[in-house]
């Protein structure tokens, strides 16, 4: 299966307190993301329901994403798990430092 790598890039619409944005991404269940930060500031990425409010999750839930991303660098990997509560749809995200820069990962079922 695919290995994808969302890159947090500047922010192009120049948004107050966002300055960075994620770039979208498709995946099927099972596939591994993982994320590059191209900015000069430090990123989290952190789930959230479809309205981006942030999901309560801690380092031990499936449904977290990412400990912060220091410029220049890459998260870990992140498996899309089965049974979590976006499982085929869309993965809802925004930054846990900035919360106004958000992202999606449509997951798809694997075929």
């Amino acid at each position: 299966m695919p290995d994808w790598s969302i890159r947090i890039v500047p922010n192009p619409n120049q948004i107050a307190d966002a300055p960075g944005a994620f770039t979208p991404q498709e995946a099927r269940l099972g596939e591994i993301v993982s994320w590059f930060n191209t900015t000069q500031d430090k990123h989290q990425p952190w789930p959230t329901d479809s309205n981006y409010n942030p999901l309560n999750v801690d380092a031990t839930s499936p449904a977290y994403l990412a400990d912060p991303i220091d410029p220049g660098k890459s998260s870990d990997a992140y498996s899309l798990p089965v049974g979590v509560p976006y499982a085929v749809g869309t993965l809802y995200y925004c930054c846990k430092i900035h919360p106004k820069e958000r992202g999606q990962i449509t997951v798809k079922p694997v075929t």
